[in-house]
């Protein structure tokens, strides 16, 4: 509401004020008739800020929210917002209207929203921002208990096995910090004398995952990762996404959009 009502505020007072398109000609009734594309910018920001998400919430879902959503959302909103000026310009100011009206009407309507809806979208992204550094904060805070946990002799052994008979690896579990597919192969990192380790390995993160369904805290976080969530040193957060962090590693691990955040809990 608060979105709409500022947008139609907006467009009535520049309106009113710089007097574009023809309106300083028009002598009778100035103020209703641009009172009228403030209230369509206000009618169709409503719907499409309220309405719309609730029924496409999947598209809206903030987890999932792009800056290309976020563009295709703007520029659908000019659209609309044009072709209902269009009509009103013909049926309410009495304007005969050419052939190539309408464009022109996009072009005054987007480049008297493309500031306020700038602003908008810088508005979105410092709150998602917010957000998602809130919700990490949250995350690590949670998972304190078990990060960085010190490696024990008698934790489980991870083997895992490779393509070929002699492309194997075998540590203790909380040795392992993460796996990373790099093409055709898999780096692993594991703690090997108090140092950061790695090991190249012949094999897809798919078949590695299937060989660690038995170890429920080395989780995959994303289609090019698998981590021990007991290594994780800390989690942030931007406007975009969720990053992994781990000790001796300067490598920020993403988590997918569709990774449960519940699955880090302890």
């Amino acid at each position: 509401m608060f979105i709409s009502i500022s947008f139609g505020l907006f467009i009535y007072s520049f309106l009113l004020f710089f007097q574009p398109f023809g309106i300083a000609d028009i002598n009778e009734n100035k103020s209703s008739y641009v009172l009228g594309f403030g209230i369509i910018t206000f009618v169709v920001m409503l719907f499409n800020y309220t309405i719309i998400p609730a029924l496409l919430y999947t598209f809206f879902d903030p987890e999932k929210w792009t800056i290309g959503k976020n563009i295709v959302f703007g520029l659908w909103n000019f659209v609309l917002i044009a072709f209902l000026n269009y009509f009103y310009t013909i049926y309410v100011g009495g304007v005969i209207m050419q052939g190539y009206a309408f464009l022109f009407i996009i072009v005054g309507t987007v480049t008297i929203g493309i500031f306020p809806l700038t602003i908008l979208l810088l508005i979105n992204e410092l709150y998602l921002r917010g957000k998602h550094e809130k919700n990490a904060a949250e995350m690590s805070t949670q998972l304190r208990s078990v990060m960085g946990s010190t490696p024990s002799p008698t934790s489980p052994t991870i083997k895992i096995i490779g393509e070929s008979k002699n492309d194997s690896l075998e540590i203790g579990e909380a040795e392992l910090f993460y796996i990373k597919a790099v093409d055709n192969y898999c780096d692993v990192k594991f703690l090997r004398d108090k140092r950061l380790s790695s090991q190249l390995l012949r094999i897809s993160l798919k078949n590695i995952e299937s060989q660690l369904v038995d170890f429920p805290d080395i989780l995959r976080c994303h289609r090019s990762y698998i981590i021990n969530k007991r290594r994780i040193s800390r989690i942030s957060g931007n406007a975009r996404a969720y990053y992994l962090h781990f000790e001796t590693s300067d490598e920020q691990i993403p988590l997918s959009r569709g990774f449960k955040k519940d699955m880090l809990s302890p």
